[in-house]
């Protein structure tokens, strides 16, 4: 079944057809008068690069309107074939002719014999069957560029088809849509004056700077610019670069002055690429130099910067504007009566704003009185861009048929419409009666916000077609009153956003439909509107049809409320209708039949596919039902809906086959089985409009559909909000719930009670919020329409983690650590997210805790583990070095022994003797430890030495020997210069001269170290003088360690006297001889040195010598 609205849809074929004749060109009818035997089966043309392929065998019309299909792109000058098929909609087939016509000059007439594509009497078939022939023709090199008409007409006759108008009996004529290109190889042309510039913006100097476009196929690498100012030729210059085709580029020249205001520069291009250019038309620029307007200019009356509209608009046209500029309309009326065209200079950054001075709106009036078609609108904005309207009201007092406010034509694009009123007398249903028409090549980027608009038969209509759709087109926090029609009548859309709007009317018509949506793509957002009617206006709230999109698309019909109908009236309401659309969420909608007939639907889906009903309230009162899915496949999902119908016998039809309940419908479609109920939403006062709900039926039914706001620009449950435009909470079910808080924060309430008037806290507060930071129960009560509850909730004060206090442990033990709230999330700072840890080491342990109400705390541990006595391992030192036994504890008590011996009480035991050492320690918690060391020693090098002569006789060869002889190493240096090194602890030298010489041993050992000693030694031959003259006298051993011997020579048997004397003289040692050859004497203790030997015969000296004692 295809859903419709009878009349309506005759109306809008009429209207559509009333547009083509009154805004586009007037071409001509045609037609057989009968569909029931020869056709128009199939037309295809392939264009340069887009193809028309259409069959329409099956439908058998006598006449089909195709324009708005892909226009193939046909260039000037090359030839193209169209391909016709010949059918019957009979049983018989009989004789047929066809020709086709573009309309090359686009003067809306199809001109026979030049325009024609078969020739002049067109071409015939076989009578006998159907057929396809195929025809060449070549596009004229004087055809106008752009978008033109094609006729294809196929007439069951024997003769000519030689008549693009005919009507006949039977046959078909098909009218589709062409692009002509006038675009050759080598074609260049003058496109823009860069200096002085379009319009002049800066100062004028001699530079003359064309832009050079390339129009042509290929690339340009050069030109001819030829130029002349008023009346005088001047010489031309070359322009060299490298364009590709539709490139512009620049090349520059000298006036012998600067240029003035009104010259007339005129500039062509020549000989593109070297060659005659292919299409001269388009070579040429003339300008007369003109500044651009810039800033705010007044409007209206003597005294004005224009004394009229008209004078104002007229030099917006010619003069082009430099920067933003703003026309402030004096308060009165202002009737424009030429249209604002495309100029010079319109961008983002020059804009041209239409104002009152007033900033008042029903002050400054842009109006006019239509009487005619050919004045149909108070302003047209014929390619103008970047326009602006702001506080005015623009207005039609024409009461009749031609009665349009604002029209838009020839891509006018960045329209913005602010605070505007719309208002015309006309309240009929002609199509001309529209206060903002937009023909089929309409504005994209426009705007209409915060405006009211009054009257027409339409408020806004956009009726575009396939590859003309409007983009960006948002209407938004508007007021509609009083349409006939329509509020809104879009086609061939994308990217449309209709938001904030009320609409509503008086009219009688029962045709009309408050929003009428046909054809959009991309994005298409309905929300948070409001469309309420009468008992016959309108007979639908929202008619979508082929709103074709994907999954990409975003297309939400939100959060509106569509209240139509009345108690007392029984027609066909179809409040919101989806007709072969595409993926669209319809949700959290109110959608209202106030009565109706049996026929009388809520929503409706018909065709389509991948579209979502969710969280909507459905509700008829009346005889109608809520739902009706037609085709399979077209709703993808329907749950969460509160469905509700008054008196009707069916609930929903699915498919042609009715439902008399929910239960039904659930089990019949599977649709509504997930939270959908059903029930009187019990509305606040739906008669005058107030649609929030008091029904705890549909209270939170809703799917999370993440819509965070309703209609009220309240906040949604995120889980279980509720249908309709309204977020509510039913008396019945009202109740605030308790709420645990952190420490020193606030615990913040917010009751929602739908239609209820009023809330009180704790008895005395009245308000929608409450806040406290105490413990506690409270009271809330919600009372108004819907009756009244009182409820008791209350706040918790949420515990801070604590931890154990801070203790010590013995070494080697463990301990867990851990926080008191068992639900809650932990971070400690060692990393674990464990409620409890053990703790082995000592350190500050810290935790974070965030408990399941988000709340957050933190404590801190500290652990202490008594130290552990170690002495360390045994060892093995050089005797005499001093080991420091230091346990490593700290202060307490100490106990040492040595061998079993109890030492002295220290934290430290200075050990200098081998032995087992051993400690025993206790601390001020208790904790007790021991250990032991043992101590052993490495012998200490020695390096004394002894010195013997080798001889009695011959003194100055000596023995030397060591007294340690456990070295690794021994080192003798003997004073003369001659050293040993290696291992002999026992070694002799031999000097060479008398002398006192120093000897020195160094000696090594594995473990301790070296040592080393010295020792002087004396050296006094038989060379000596002093013993020279007494034979045979020797001293020995000299050096010594005072213990020598004599051998008195010849002095044997004499009485002698032996003194020491030191070398000041002092007389250390005397001894008397009685006459022994040889005596022995040992001088006692006195320091090493070099000392006097004097031996003496009664008072004579006779001999005296050096004496070396070394100790």
């Amino acid at each position: 079944m295809r859903i419709s609205v009878p009349n309506f849809t005759i109306s809008l074929v009429l209207a559509l057809f009333i547009s083509n004749t009154s805004f586009g060109q007037n071409y001509c009818s045609a037609g057989p008068s009968s569909s029931a035997d020869s056709d128009l089966d199939e037309v295809e043309l392939k264009g340069s690069s887009i193809t028309l392929k259409n069959n329409t065998a099956s439908g058998c019309a006598t006449y089909n309107d195709f324009t708005g299909m892909n226009a193939p792109d046909l260039y000037a000058g090359l030839e193209y074939e169209i391909s016709i098929t010949a059918g019957t909609c009979g049983s018989f087939q009989y004789t047929k002719g066809a020709n086709a016509w573009i309309d090359y000059n686009k003067n809306g007439i199809f001109e026979h014999p030049d325009e024609a594509l078969l020739g002049p009497n067109g071409h015939g078939g076989p009578s006998s069957s159907a057929w396809t022939q195929k025809f060449k023709f070549k596009v004229p090199l004087t055809a106008s560029n752009g978008k033109t008409r094609m006729r294809v007409m196929v007439v069951e006759t024997s003769g000519a088809v030689n008549n693009p108008c005919a009507t006949y009996n039977w046959g078909g004529v098909e009218d589709y849509s062409v692009d002509i290109r006038v675009e050759f190889d080598n074609d260049a042309g003058i496109s823009n004056l860069m200096s002085p510039g379009i319009p002049v913006c800066a100062a004028l100097t001699s530079t003359f700077t064309p832009e050079i476009k390339n129009f042509g196929l290929k690339d340009l690498d050069s030109c001819i610019v030829n130029w002349m100012v008023n009346d005088s030729l001047l010489a031309p210059f070359k322009y060299r670069g490298k364009l590709t085709n539709r490139q512009t580029g620049t090349a520059s020249s000298t006036f012998y002055r600067n240029f003035v205001l009104g010259d007339t520069i005129k500039a062509w291009t020549t000989s593109p690429n070297g060659i005659p250019d292919s299409l001269p038309l388009n070579d040429t620029l003339v300008y007369v130099v003109i500044d651009g307007l810039s800033g705010s200019y007044t409007v209206g009356g003597a005294l004005a910067d224009f004394d009229n509209i008209d004078s104002a608009i007229i030099a917006v046209n010619r003069q082009g504007v430099c920067g933003h500029v703003v026309f402030e309309l004096n308060n009165g009326s202002h009737i424009p009566t030429v249209a604002l065209n495309h100029f010079n200079g319109s961008s983002v950054n020059g804009t041209l704003t239409f104002t009152s001075v007033a900033n008042d709106r029903t002050m400054a009036f842009i109006t006019d009185t239509s009487t005619s078609n050919a004045n149909n609108f108070a302003m047209i904005l014929d390619g103008a861009s970047w326009i602006n309207f702001k506080e005015v009201t623009l207005s039609n007092g024409g009461s009749g048929t031609y009665a349009g406010v604002v029209k838009i034509v020839n891509s006018a694009n960045n329209i913005d419409f602010t605070d505007c009123d719309f208002f015309s007398s006309y309240t009929g249903t002609s199509i001309n009666g529209t206060l903002i028409f937009g023909d089929e090549v309409i504005s994209n980027n426009l705007t209409i916000s915060n405006c009211n608009l009054t009257n027409g038969s339409r408020a806004l209509a956009f009726l575009g077609k396939q590859g003309k759709e409007s983009d960006g087109i948002t209407i938004e926090e508007n007021v509609f009153t009083n349409q006939t029609l329509s509020a809104l009548d879009v086609t061939f859309v994308k990217n449309l956003t209709i938001e904030r709007n009320m609409v509503s009317s008086t009219s009688s018509n029962n045709n009309g439909v408050a929003f009428r949506i046909d054809e959009t793509l991309e994005d298409v957002a309905i929300m948070n509107n409001v469309i309420t009617g009468n008992s016959n206006w309108p007979i639908s709230a929202v008619y979508i049809s082929n709103s074709k999109g994907n999954r990409n698309s975003d297309r939400d019909m939100v959060n509106n409320i569509f209240a139509i109908g009345d108690t007392s009236a029984s027609l066909d309401y179809l409040n919101v209708v989806l007709e072969e659309s595409e993926f669209w969420n319809i949700a959290h909608n109110t959608i209202v039949i106030q009565g109706g007939s049996t026929d009388a639907v809520g929503l409706t889906v018909d065709g389509g596919t991948g579209n979502e009903v969710h969280n909507n309230l459905v509700t008829v009162f009346g005889d109608g039902q809520t739902l009706m899915y037609e085709q399979s496949g077209s709703v993808a999902g329907s749950d969460g809906n509160n469905l509700y119908t008054e008196k009707g016998s069916n609930f929903a039809t699915y498919l042609g086959s009715a439902s008399i309940s929910l239960i039904d419908w659930q089990t019949s479609t599977g649709n509504d089985a997930n939270k959908s109920t059903v029930g009187d939403p019990l509305y606040y006062d739906r008669y005058n409009g107030d649609f929030r709900i008091c029904s705890s039926v549909a209270d939170n039914i809703g799917l999370p559909l993440g819509i965070a706001r309703d209609f009220a620009n309240s906040s949604r449950d995120p889980l279980t909000p509720d249908p309709g435009a309204f977020e509510f909470a039913s008396i019945q079910g009202f109740s605030v719930n308790d709420q645990s808080i952190c420490d020193g924060d606030t615990a913040m309430f917010t009751a929602v009670a739908g239609a209820n008037d009023t809330i009180m806290w704790n008895g005395t507060l009245v308000s929608n919020s409450y806040s406290t930071t105490q413990a506690g129960p409270n009271t809330v009560r919600a009372y108004g329409f819907c009756g009244s509850v009182t409820d008791t909730f209350y706040v918790r004060i949420n515990a801070p983690v604590q931890l154990q206090n801070d203790h010590n442990l013995c070494y080697g033990e463990d301990t867990v650590v851990g926080g008191n709230l068992p639900k809650a999330s932990y971070m400690w700072n060692n990393g674990a997210r464990t409620q409890n840890i053990t703790v082995k080491a000592t350190g500050q342990y810290y935790v974070s805790v965030v408990d399941t109400d988000g709340c957050m705390s933190a404590d801190t541990i500290n652990i202490t583990i008594s130290g552990k006595a170690m002495l360390g391992p045994d060892v093995t030192v050089c005797k005499g070095q001093v080991v420091t036994l230091d346990p490593g504890t700290g202060s307490g008590n100490y106990t040492w022994t040595w061998n079993g011996a109890t030492q002295p009480s220290a934290s430290k035991f200075y050990a200098d003797s081998a032995g087992t050492y051993a400690v025993s320690y206790s601390d001020q918690f208790n904790c007790s430890s021991t250990d032991t060391m043992m101590i052993t020693h490495w012998d200490t090098p020695s390096a004394e030495f002894s010195m013997t002569p080798r001889n009695a006789i011959s003194q100055n060869n000596f023995e030397f020997i060591a007294d340690y002889k456990q070295g690794t190493n021994y080192h003798w240096s003997f004073g003369d210069g001659k050293s040993v090194n290696g291992p002999a602890w026992q070694t002799v030298n031999a000097y060479s001269q008398n002398g006192s010489y120093t000897v020195i041993l160094t000696v090594s050992s594995v473990n301790c170290g070296d040592s080393t000693f010295s020792k002087t030694l004396e050296i006094e031959g038989v060379g000596v003088t002093e013993q020279a003259s007494i034979a045979g006298l020797k001293v020995y051993p000299n050096p010594n360690n005072g213990t020598f011997s004599i051998n008195f020579g010849e002095l044997a048997g004499k009485v002698v006297n032996v003194s020491v004397k030191a070398v000041d003289g002092k007389v250390i040692f005397n001894e008397s001889n009685s006459g022994t050859p040889v005596q022995s004497f040992e001088v006692g203790n006195i320091s090493t040195g070099l000392y006097l030997l004097e031996i003496a015969e009664g008072q004579k000296v006779v001999y005296q010598g050096k004496l070396s004692i070394q100790k």
